[in-house]
Order: structure tokens, then sequence, then C-alpha cells
């Protein structure tokens, strides 16, 4: 497995909240975790 897909792995099977955040503020992506958390789904 190549880095990238060990990192994307991760991200998607933690039960950890990710959320990936851009210089400007916006939210770039977030995983199972963070729905969870936050209570928000990827088409809210």
């Amino acid at each position: 497995m190549v880095p990238e897909q060990i990192y994307a792995a991760i991200f998607e099977n933690t039960v950890y909240s990710i959320v990936i955040i851009g210089l400007e503020g916006n939210i770039l992506n977030w995983n199972k975790g963070a729905e969870i958390l936050y209570g928000y789904g990827y088409n809210d």
C-alpha cells in the first residue's frame, strides 16, 4: 500500500472524528465519525 492509500483507509475506517479544513476556513472533507459527532451528513 502506498501512503495515500493508508491515510485514506485510516480516514474512512476510524471511529474518531476527522474534519479537513482548507486555509480559507472551508470544510474540504470529513469522515463518518464527524457525521456522528456533529449530526450532519454529506447532503446537509
